[in-house]
């Protein structure tokens, strides 16, 4: 089988593809042919080194997959071969009948498969029976595959640990992250007033279409004063906070008498300022969480199979573009979870191309703002779908061809950069920034240059994609009047 794996702590660039050991099956244990993984925050701090965490290396990463199992142990009950499954990462070798307050996230031998073990980035994996949930025929892998995580994290933090009350008011931090998006679903389903922060209005649109009722852009206001401008003055019952040492203080600020902190990690530092005074003063809890014992993770996850919560995924790629993954992680661009798939199940079922002109190119002057717009639009029929596919996806590829004179009209060489941005609209409506890349190849007069898109879409039996280039570069650049070579490719989930 082929797996992600790293031999040695470091950047994107230690991971890689490649063959991995044959893995045996224990008698209490199960294979599962993966179908879908993803990526967390969790697998951008193993593939750097976790203090106190020594791996056995090459290391395995990954926490979240789903898939069908392959073969069983002897002593496995419960499940058979063909069962669809998904993962439950948490894992004890603590007795059952010794867990504390029937807990085993307290148990001392407490550990998370792709942290302290060998993880599921692969073709396949080996885990133990007892770590897996069946899922439904209704839902897809992409779903199953992405969900137990942050939302088991989620719901343990707000339901179990934070005791959210209908008509509480609750501060989530980090809404466009999978635990933060996760915990503005379930907040708002329990029937509280969701207070939401991010750092981009595009991300924030995607918090409110989750549930929350206001959101507030950190990188343009402080959320201190916007959170008691909202509640009158009297501030939040609770904070959802993962972020730690950047978010702490003012957290606690935003807390009203008797409100709950309840943190399940400390992205930005863990050891800021403890704030005793006001924690006594306002008799406030400080409450840490981690994962979920698995009837609180079977409980939420039922929400899931039954689409009342969803995960949102913003991206989904080979697992032999994990590098991309963890980037697009550790840059925080797009808006809830990263699927990675075994390029073995990465297939198309149809490609599609056409060549298309340009229905308008407005050229910019030397001394102009240089923005170029070129719009077109396809119109054409979708391949018919097997009602037996649970979801199906559409991955928009646009070549255009760029004209880069090598010096400027006033003589200057060229040195500067161009910036390509796509965006799409879909048959459900609304545009989207798909991806934006930027190159420096000014010298070259012509080149192709792709920008890449994918969405998740329902059955529409006619209809198509409207997409706009635009171009914002230097004086003098400009795209060519000539063709844009537009890629559809189709696959099933």
């Amino acid at each position: 089988m082929k797996a992600v794996q790293f031999t040695s702590h470091g950047g994107p660039e230690v991971l890689t593809y490649e063959p991995y050991p044959h893995l045996s099956v224990g008698d209490m244990e199960a294979r599962i042919d993966i179908k879908a993984a993803a990526t967390n925050h969790l697998d951008l701090w193993t593939r750097r080194g976790l203090p106190g965490v020594d791996l056995e290396l090459p290391h395995i990463p990954g926490s979240d997959m789903a898939g069908i199992i392959s073969e069983v142990g002897s002593s496995v009950t419960g499940f058979s071969v063909g069962d669809r499954v998904a993962l439950l990462a948490g894992i004890t070798e603590t007795r059952e009948t010794q867990y504390p307050d029937g807990d085993p996230t307290l148990t001392d031998s407490f550990e998370i498969i792709g942290e302290h073990r060998r993880g599921v980035h692969a073709e396949e994996t080996v885990v133990p029976a007892s770590n897996l949930i069946k899922v439904p025929h209704s839902v897809s892998w992409d779903v199953a595959g992405s969900a137990a995580l942050v939302f088991q994290t989620a719901w343990r933090m707000i339901v179990e640990k934070g005791s959210l009350r209908p008509g509480e008011t609750v501060l989530i931090h980090g809404a466009s992250g999978g635990v933060g998006h996760a915990a503005v679903q379930i907040a708002d389903m329990l029937g509280a007033t969701v207070l939401a922060t991010g750092s981009t209005q595009h991300k924030l649109a995607y918090a409110a279409e989750c549930g929350a009722d206001t959101t507030i852009n950190y990188e343009s206001e402080e959320f201190r004063p916007r959170v008691f401008d909202v509640t009158d003055g009297d501030g939040v019952d609770m904070v959802i906070d993962h972020v730690g040492a950047a978010t702490y203080t003012d957290s606690l600020k935003c807390l009203r008498k008797g409100g709950r902190f309840v943190t399940c990690g400390a992205t930005t530092g863990g050891d800021p300022p403890a704030g005793l005074n006001r924690i006594f003063w306002n008799q406030l809890k400080i409450i840490g969480s981690t994962m979920a014992a698995p009837a609180q993770a079977r409980e939420v996850l039922s929400h899931v199979w039954d689409g009342t919560l969803t995960p949102r995924i913003r991206a989904r790629l080979p697992m032999s573009e994990i590098a991309e993954a963890h980037r697009l992680l550790n840059d925080r661009e797009g808006f809830g979870k990263v699927v990675v798939i075994p390029d073995s199940e990465y297939w198309f079922i149809s490609l599609r191309y056409v060549w298309i002109r340009p229905l308008s190119v407005r050229r910019a002057g030397a001394m102009d703002a240089s923005y170029h717009t070129c719009r077109m639009l396809t119109n054409y029929p979708w391949v018919p779908v097997h009602p037996a596919w649970n979801s199906w996806y559409a991955w928009i590829s646009v070549y255009c061809l760029v004209a880069s004179p090598p010096i400027d009209p006033c003589g200057h060489a060229r040195g500067n950069r161009c910036l390509y941005s796509l965006s799409v609209r879909s048959p459900r409506g609304g545009w989207e920034v798909a991806r934006r890349s930027q190159v420096s190849d000014c010298l070259i007069r012509c080149h192709w240059r792709p920008l890449e898109y994918m969405h998740n879409v329902a059955w529409y039996p006619s209809g198509g994609y409207q997409c706009s280039l635009d171009a914002n570069g230097g004086p003098y650049r400009y795209l060519s009047e000539n063709i844009i070579l537009l890629y559809v490719h189709y696959w099933h989930g």
